[in-house]
């Protein structure tokens, strides 16, 4: 979904991403071991969003199966 994003994925670093190359969101990374999960903020970067910059907090957990990786979000 995300065309572009801009490191660093470490505590307190700022991401920006595109998602389907167009749409903006930014937040910061508040959690981060590497290979296994992250936790960040998420927020569309639009004025008068909804759901505005860094105002959500989003956990991915990711789990290596084979050769793939799957990605488990939670709330």
């Amino acid at each position: 979904m995300g065309t572009q994003v801009v490191p660093p994925a470490k505590p307190g670093g700022e991401h920006r991403l595109l998602c389907g190359g167009v749409n903006p969101t930014t937040g910061k990374f508040v959690e981060v071991v590497a290979n296994e999960w992250a936790i960040f903020t998420f927020g569309w970067d639009v004025p008068e969003h909804a759901v505005p910059a860094g105002s959500t907090e989003v956990e991915i957990t990711l789990t290596l199966i084979g050769d793939s990786t799957l990605a488990y979000r939670s709330t």
